[in-house]
C-alpha cells in the first residue's frame, strides 16, 4: 500500500484544486519559504482525522478553509481527498484504490467520505488503526518537531514504540474490556443490593403463597364435587327436559292435525254456504216466475169465468147482465179489503222484526262495552303463563264470532240488516284489537283467580254472542217469509183492482143472443181459455214441485250446515284444549330450562364458565353420593377458616418472584461476564508484553546501529522504566460489605499493587568522542540525528505504507545530509517517502521534485518533474 494521490482544493493556501499523483519510493516537495510547502503535511494530518487545530498550525476549525486574498475573495469550504494503492488490501476494506476525503464548511459542518460514501470519523480511525496505520503518529513528522520523539519523555517514547509494534489496537481492546469490567462490576454491586431489598419481602410472600397453594388444593377439591354435584342435578334436569320436549312435539303434531281438520270442515262449510247462496238467487227467481204464473192463471180463470158465465145466462159481450157485474164488483171489493187486512197484518210482522234486531242491536253494543272492559282488565294481567291461555281462549271465540259473523253477513234484508252488519264488524275490530293488545302483554304477569274470572266472563260472553245469531237466524227467516208475502198480496191487490176496472166497464155494455154471430166468438174464445189455463196449471204445479224440492233441499243443507258447524264448534274446543295441555307442557318446560340456567349459572358462579361444557358433558356416577352436598358444604367452610385469595398479593408474589429471578439469573450472567473479561484482559495483557517485547528489541537493536551509522561511530540504547503504581484510596461512598468485597476486590491488573509496571522507556545516547547520556546536553544538530535514528530503526522493524517529513533534515549540515539520504534510498524500497526539504543531496536522492510557489493572489501553485525524465532530457540536448 502506498500513496498514491492527494487532491486539494479549498485548503489553506490552494484555493484552486491542485492535485498531487505520486509513486514508490521518494517525493521531494520543494519550494521558497512561504510558499505553501508544509501545508501539503497539515492537509494529510487533516484528512486523516486530526481533531487537534494546533497540530494543524490553525487556532480554531474554519482556519484551514482559504481567508481570500486581496485578487482573491475567501472561499465557503475546504476539501482534501488522498488515494491509496490498496493492491495488498492492507487497508480492511473490499477495494483495490481506497479513496478518503474531508470536507470543512465555514457553517461548522462537516463530512468524511471512503470511496465516496458519507462516513462517520470513527469509521475512518477504525478502518486506519486495523491497518496498524494512525495519523497522530510518526507516519507525519511536522517541522521542527522531529526531536520531539526523544525529548518528549519517557511515556511519549513508550507510547510510540507500542504504536510502531502493533500493539495499540491490542491497548484500545484492552481499555474497551477495562471499561465494560468497570461497567460490570457496578452493575453486579447494584444488583446485589436489589437482591438483598427483595428477598425479605419475597419469604413473606412466599410464606402467603403456600398458604393460598393450600387454599388451591381444597379448592380443586371443592371444584371436582361442585361438578359431580352440578353434573348430576343438570343430568336430573336435562332428561325432565327431553321428555317435555317429546310430549311437546306430539302435541304439535296432534295441533296440526286438529289444524288441519278444521281448515277442511271450515272450507266444506264455505262450499255449502256458496251453494246456498246460488240456490237461494234461483229460489227468488223462481218465486217470481211461479207468482207471475199465478197471476196470468188467475186472470185467464176470471175471464174464463166470464165467458162461462155468459153462455149459462145466454148472453153475449155487449149484453152483460148489470146485476150480475153488480155482486163481481162487490165481490172483489171485498176480497181486496180482505186483501188489505192481511197486508197490514204482515206489516205489523215486520215492524215487530225490527224492534227486536234493535233489542238484539243494543245486545251487540253491550257485548263490545264488555269486551272493552275485558281488555282494561287484561291490561294489569301479570302471569305470561295464564296470559298464553287466555290468548288461546280469545283464539276460540274469535274463530266462534267468526263463524256468527259470516251468518250474519248472509242475510238478505233492509237497511237494519245492514246496520246489524256494521256493528257486527265493529266488533270484531274490537275483538282483533283485543287479540292484538293480549299478545303485546304477553310479559304480563296474572293470578290464576283473576284468569278464571276472565276466562267465566269470556264464556258467558261468547254463549251470549251465539243466542245473538240463533235470534238472528230467526228473525231472519219470519221476515223473509212476511215480505214474501206482502209481495204476493200486493200484487193479488192490484189483480182484483184491474178485475174491478174491468167489469165496470163491462156494466156499460149490452147483452146478446145464442144466434149471434158473437155468441160462436164467445164459444170459441172459452174453448181457447180452458186449452191456455190447463197449461198454466201444468206449468205452475211444476214449478211448485222444484220449489218443494229446493226447500226440502235447503232445509237439508241447513241442517248440514249447522251439523258442520257444530263438529266445527267441537273440533275448536278439542284444539283450545289441545293447546291448553300444550301450553302448560311448554310452561313446565320453561321452568325447567329456567332450572338448568339457574344450575348452570351456580356452575359459572362457582367454577367459572370452562366448566359448564364439563358439567355438561359429564358421565354418570354408578350411584348418587348422599354425602356430596354435605362435603361441599364442609369444604366451603374450611375456605372461609383460611381465608380469601388477595390476589394483589399474587400478583405481587409472582412479580416479585420472576424479578428475583430475573435479578439472581443477571448476576450469574454479570459475574460470568466479568470473569470472561477478566480472562480476556489477561490474554490481552500476555500478547501485548510478548509483541511489545519483540518490537522493542528490534527498534533497540537498529536504534543502535543507525545510531552509530549517522555519528560515524558512539553508541544509543533505550531502557524500560518500571515502578510500582499506587492504589488510589477508597471513597466513604464506595465502601463495600464483607461478601461482595472478594468479587469487586479482584480489579484490572494495572490497578494492583504489589508488583512493578513498566511506565516509560528512557534513551541513552553517547556520540563518539563523549562521555554524554543525557539527551538534554546534546546540541540541537545531536538531538535531530538521534530521533532519525529511532524513526529508521521504527521503519526499519515495522514498515510504514508512506512517511511525510517535513523539513527533518534542517538542521542537518552536508556529511550528515548525505548519510541520511543514504538511509532514506536504502528504505525507500518498502517506505514511501514524502520529504519537505530545502536539502540538496535529498533532493538529488528523490525520485521526483514538485515545486511550490505562490504569486501575487495569495495563492500556492505546484509544478512536478520527474529526476529520471529530467536527466534524459539533459542528455537529448
Amino acid at each position: 500500500m502506498y500513496l498514491k494521490k492527494i487532491e486539494i482544493q479549498g485548503f489553506k493556501s490552494f484555493a484552486k484544486k491542485t492535485v498531487l499523483e505520486f509513486d514508490p519510493g521518494i517525493i521531494s516537495v520543494v519550494g521558497p519559504n512561504g510558499s505553501g510547502k508544509s501545508n501539503f503535511s497539515d492537509a494529510i494530518r487533516w484528512v486523516l482525522g486530526e481533531q487537534s487545530m494546533k497540530a494543524v498550525r490553525s487556532k480554531k476549525s474554519e482556519d484551514v478553509i482559504f481567508a481570500g486574498s486581496d485578487k482573491k475573495s475567501k472561499l465557503g469550504m475546504a476539501e482534501v481527498s488522498i488515494t491509496f494503492d490498496n493492491t495488498d488490501h492492507k487497508l480492511p476494506i473490499d477495494f483495490s484504490e481506497v479513496v478518503i476525503a474531508r470536507r470543512l464548511f465555514r457553517d461548522g459542518d462537516s463530512e468524511y467520505l471512503i470511496n465516496g460514501q458519507q462516513v462517520r470519523l470513527m469509521d475512518v480511525a477504525d478502518m486506519l488503526a486495523r491497518s496498524g496505520f494512525g495519523n497522530n503518529s510518526y507516519h507525519i513528522i511536522s517541522q521542527g518537531t522531529i526531536d520531539q520523539m526523544v525529548i518528549a519523555g519517557p511515556a511519549a517514547i513508550k507510547n510510540l514504540i507500542e504504536e510502531a509494534s502493533g500493539v495499540k489496537p491490542y491497548y484500545m481492546k484492552r481499555e474497551r474490556a477495562l471499561r465494560k469490567l468497570e461497567q460490570s462490576g457496578n452493575n453486579l454491586v447494584r444488583v446485589a443490593d436489589l437482591v438483598a431489598e427483595i428477598e425479605p419481602r419475597l419469604r413473606s410472600l412466599r410464606r402467603q403463597a403456600k398458604r393460598m397453594e393450600q387454599r388451591d388444593q381444597i379448592q380443586t377439591e371443592l371444584r371436582q364435587a361442585q361438578t359431580s354435584f352440578f353434573g348430576v342435578r343438570f343430568r336430573e334436569l336435562d332428561s325432565a327436559w327431553k321428555a317435555h320436549a317429546d310430549r311437546i312435539a306430539r302435541r304439535q303434531e296432534e295441533l296440526a292435525a286438529q289444524h288441519g281438520e278444521i281448515d277442511s270442515l271450515v272450507q266444506t262449510i264455505q262450499t255449502i254456504e256458496k251453494e246456498t247462496e246460488k240456490n237461494s238467487s234461483h229460489y227468488a227467481k223462481l218465486q217470481e216466475e211461479i207468482r207471475n204464473e199465478e197471476r196470468k192463471k188467475n186472470q185467464i180463470q176470471e175471464e174464463l169465468a166470464i165467458i162461462r158465465g155468459q153462455l149459462k145466462a145466454g148472453t153475449v159481450p155487449g149484453h152483460t147482465d148489470v146485476r150480475e157485474l153488480e155482486l163481481k164488483a162487490r165481490e172483489i171489493e171485498g176480497k181486496i179489503q180482505d186483501t188489505n187486512t192481511l197486508v197490514v197484518g204482515l206489516k205489523d210482522r215486520i215492524a215487530l222484526g225490527q224492534k227486536n234486531l234493535s233489542h238484539y242491536r243494543k245486545i251487540g253494543e253491550k257485548l263490545a262495552g264488555d269486551i272493552e272492559a275485558l281488555k282494561k282488565n287484561l291490561e294489569s294481567a301479570q302471569n305470561p303463563f295464564d296470559l298464553k291461555r287466555l290468548h288461546e281462549e280469545i283464539e276460540k271465540v274469535y274463530s266462534r264470532y267468526q263463524s256468527l259473523l259470516y251468518t250474519i253477513r248472509n242475510l238478505n234484508t233492509d237497511d237494519d240488516f245492514h246496520a246489524l252488519q256494521e256493528d257486527a264488524a265493529n266488533i270484531e275490530i274490537v275483538l282483533v284489537k283485543l287479540k292484538d293488545r293480549i299478545a303485546d302483554y304477553s310479559n304480563v304477569r296474572l293470578n290464576h283467580s283473576e284468569l278464571q274470572h276472565l276466562n267465566t266472563q269470556f264464556t258467558k260472553l261468547f254463549e251470549q254472542k251465539e243466542k245473538v245469531n240463533e235470534e238472528i237466524h230467526a228473525i231472519q227467516s219470519d221476515i223473509h217469509i212476511a215480505e214474501s208475502q206482502e209481495r204476493f198480496y200486493q200484487q193479488a191487490i192490484a189483480e182484483l183492482q184491474s178485475s174491478q176496472e174491468r167489469i165496470g166497464r163491462e156494466r156499460a155494455k149490452s147483452g146478446a143472443s145464442v144466434g149471434d154471430p158473437s155468441w160462436k166468438s164467445l164459444e170459441k174464445e172459452e174453448s181457447s181459455l180452458a186449452s191456455e189455463l190447463q197449461k198454466y196449471f201444468a206449468t205452475i204445479e211444476k214449478m211448485e214441485t222444484e220449489l218443494k224440492s229446493y226447500i226440502h233441499s235447503e232445509a237439508t243443507g241447513k241442517k248440514k250446515l249447522l251439523e258442520l258447524e257444530r263438529t266445527l264448534r267441537s273440533k275448536q274446543d278439542q284444539l283450545g284444549k289441545t293447546k291448553d295441555e300444550l301450553g302448560l307442557i311448554q310452561i313446565e318446560k320453561a321452568r325447567l330450562e329456567a332450572t338448568i340456567e339457574g344450575v348452570i349459572s351456580e356452575v359459572r358462579k362457582n367454577l367459572g364458565n370452562e366448566y359448564v361444557e364439563k358439567v355438561r358433558t359429564q358421565p354418570a356416577p354408578n350411584e348418587k353420593d348422599p354425602g356430596l352436598e354435605q362435603k361441599i358444604n364442609k369444604l366451603r367452610a374450611t375456605l372461609e377458616i383460611i381465608g380469601g385469595v388477595d390476589e394483589l398479593t399474587l400478583q405481587e408474589y409472582k412479580e416479585t418472584q420472576e424479578r428475583y429471578e430475573y435479578l439472581t439469573s443477571q448476576s450469574r450472567d454479570l459475574q460470568k461476564a466479568v470473569n470472561d473479561l477478566r480472562q480476556v484482559i489477561i490474554e490481552l495483557d500476555g500478547v501485548i508484553k510478548k509483541q511489545f517485547q519483540n518490537g522493542y528489541e528490534k527498534i533497540n537493536t537498529h536504534f543502535g546501529e543507525y545510531f552509530r551509522i549517522l555519528f560515524g561511530g558512539g553508541r544509543a540504547g533505550m531502557t524500560l522504566i518500571y515502578q510500582k503504581p499506587e492504589a488510589p484510596p477508597p471513597a466513604e461512598d464506595q465502601k463495600i460489605e464483607e461478601d461482595d468485597q472478594e468479587e469487586i476486590s479482584q480489579e484490572t491488573p494495572t490497578k494492583t499493587t504489589g508488583r512493578e509496571e513498566m511506565v516509560g522507556i528512557d534513551i541513552k545516547a553517547t556520540p563518539p568522542g563523549k562521555k554524554l547520556a543525557l539527551l538534554s546536553a546534546l546540541s540541537g544538530g545531536e538531538r535531530t540525528m538521534t530521533a532519525i535514528a529511532l524513526l529508521m530503526a521504527m521503519l526499519t522493524a515495522f514498515p510504514s505504507p508512506f512517511v511525510v517529513l517535513d523539513e527533518v533534515d534542517a538542521a542537518l549540515d552536508e556529511a550528515n545530509s548525505i548519510r541520511f539520504s543514504k538511509i532514506l534510498s536504502r528504505l525507500s524500497h518498502q517506505t514511501q517517502f514524502i520529504t519537505i526539504t530545502h536539502n540538496r543531496e535529498t533532493m538529488r536522492n528523490s525520485g521526483a521534485l514538485y515545486g511550490v510557489t505562490m504569486g501575487e493572489d495569495g495563492i500556492s501553485k505546484v509544478l512536478s518533474i520527474k529526476l529520471e525524465k529530467a536527466v534524459e532530457l539533459a542528455q537529448q540536448l
